[in-house]
């Protein structure tokens, strides 16, 4: 039950935070919402489509499955709640060590170029953290609906990576291509 609770928390307090950092940042006259580097509709589409496979990952966790749902060895459920944290711990990281220069898209103004803390070793902690925690649940459920709309929106925001470091590219110039000889995308 305890352990139930601690893994619905971590993706109810991220998207909290965000909602309440987005409040936080409008009163300060900082827009967290900025340009969408693909199409909007698929962009935003994503980001509440991550939401969903949460949502799914929780219900799963409190034994609320939906139709297509495959038995699972408590040992791969085991590995798949690992990997589900992992992936939270390099949100919550990559998202605090951007500090005021996180965004929803590409930053409608020049933030801080942050290339320090775990930007070091991952220039997409975020994406990767979420891309783990994909995988996190495609394992755990082995659910058809939850493994497809995983994969497809794991597709979309690299596409989304890519085209966010094409504009960090135009933004910050030649910093921007250092730090890409220097760092991985991923890890």
């Amino acid at each position: 039950m305890i352990a139930n609770l601690i893994f619905s928390i971590l993706p109810t307090v991220f998207v909290v935070h965000l909602f309440v950092t987005e409040y936080l940042l409008y009163k300060k006259g900082i827009k967290l919402d900025g340009q969408s580097p693909i199409n909007k509709y698929l962009f935003f589409g994503s980001k509440y489509a991550v939401v969903l496979i949460w949502t799914g990952m929780i219900l799963e966790i409190w034994n609320i499955s939906i139709p297509y749902s495959f038995d699972n060895t408590q040992f791969v459920k085991i590995i798949a709640l690992a990997i589900w944290v992992l992936g939270f711990i390099f949100l919550y990281v990559g998202r605090f060590s951007l500090g005021n220069s996180f965004r929803i898209g590409v930053a409608n103004e020049k933030t801080e170029f942050v290339a320090k803390g775990i930007y070091k070793i991952s220039r997409n902690p975020m994406y990767l953290g979420l891309y783990l925690t994909f995988f996190g649940c495609m394992l755990y459920t082995l659910n058809v609906f939850y493994i497809s709309i995983s994969i497809v929106v794991l597709i979309i925001h690299h596409i989304i990576t890519i085209a966010e470091e094409k504009q960090l590219h135009i933004i910050y110039g030649d910093a921007y291509k250092l730090y890409c000889i220097q760092v991985r995308r991923y890890l």
